[in-house]
């Protein structure tokens, strides 16, 4: 019995014991990996906020945007390349069933498009625009199918 542990089931021998201890082993290096790859993609500080860039932009979108059309500007925003994850954008007047949207599509350039597909034309107020962007970080699917594979 020296060489075995107790188990509420069952007992193992020392060397499965060994080898169960060593697969939870293999399976905390592969996970703290998978972590530390994750920790990559978000920032430094894990929470993906980390070098977030803003731009803001005082707008008047196209007066009476007709149905199906679309009202479009640009915002600099220092810092921001190709590929770049856009985590939002917003404007402080009422959309009115409109949609928006943003793309990185220069270096410092974001682009902002409003859609009208409600039916009908729609006046959307003055406001501030505002968009968000985590530079460095580009939505790779590769990479994030095998981060998330691995786990």
């Amino acid at each position: 019995m020296a060489n075995s542990v107790p188990n509420q089931q069952t007992s193992i021998s020392k060397a499965e014991f060994v080898g169960v201890h060593k697969e939870v082993a293999d399976l905390l290096t592969t996970v703290r990996t998978d972590l530390l790859n994750l920790r990559q993609v978000l920032g430094d500080d894990g929470t993906g906020t980390k070098g977030t860039l803003v731009g803001t932009k005082n707008w008047t979108p196209t007066a009476s945007l007709a149905n199906g059309a679309t009202s479009t500007t640009t915002i600099t925003v220092t810092g921001v390349a190709l590929g770049d994850l856009i985590d939002g954008c917003s404007h402080d007047q009422d959309l009115q069933g409109c949609t928006m949207m943003c793309y990185v599509n220069a270096s410092n350039t974001v682009t902002v498009v409003i859609t009208n597909n409600t039916g009908g034309a729609k006046t959307i107020a003055n406001g501030n625009t505002r968009v968000s962007v985590c530079p460095g970080r580009s939505v790779d699917q590769g990479n994030m199918q095998n981060l998330l594979l691995s786990a």
